[in-house]
């Protein structure tokens, strides 16, 4: 399982997405078969990014709740985050804003309890951009506003601003 876990780790690098999803799936497989939760949780994981690369959002979905089941039943709360994070992300493909929104102050809060400090950070400016999507302005503008330092969570609070009709006023944040 983890020969053909770390083949599409190498392919996935190289961008070749449906290499990548071919090894993955197999190293998927291995790990079931032989019952190793952590290289299920890995492999399900890589093939969840590499499925999510060629738009095929359905798969890569499943592929994170797999790998989801196995990070909980292992306590890897780290992957669990990120998980979430990647769940979140494809929230925002699928234009559920308010979805995405949701799942990341569920995961500001998950990382707050376990000590992922700079996942609660990605989880708060990720989810003020959902909120700026999802046109929830004022509490976009809150979240957002108390990262200015972060330069991600610039970034999407000048992007509030374009998506707002105010392209003159992102231009201070996105510096």
């Amino acid at each position: 399982a983890r020969a053909h876990r770390m083949m599409g780790l190498a392919a996935l690098a190289a961008e070749r997405y449906v290499e990548a999803v071919d090894y993955l799936t197999n190293a998927q497989e291995l790990s079931e078969t032989s019952g190793i939760q952590y290289e299920r949780m890995m492999a399900a994981y890589a093939r969840a990014l590499a499925e999510f690369m060629t738009g095929s959002l359905g798969k890569a979905m499943r592929a994170s709740q797999q790998a989801a089941e196995s990070a909980a039943s292992i306590f890897r709360v780290d992957a669990q985050a990120a998980i979430e994070s990647l769940l979140g992300r494809m929230d925002m493909e699928l234009g559920a804003y308010d979805e995405a929104a949701r799942r990341y102050q569920a995961m500001h809060a998950f990382c707050q309890t376990y000590g992922l400090e700079e996942a609660a950070v990605r989880a708060s400016a990720w989810r003020g951009r959902a909120l700026s999507y999802a046109g929830a302005y004022d509490d976009a503008c809150a979240v957002l506003d108390r990262l200015a330092d972060d330069p991600e969570a610039r970034v999407f609070r000048g992007e509030l601003e374009i998506l707002r009709g105010r392209p003159r006023d992102a231009r201070p944040w996105l510096k």
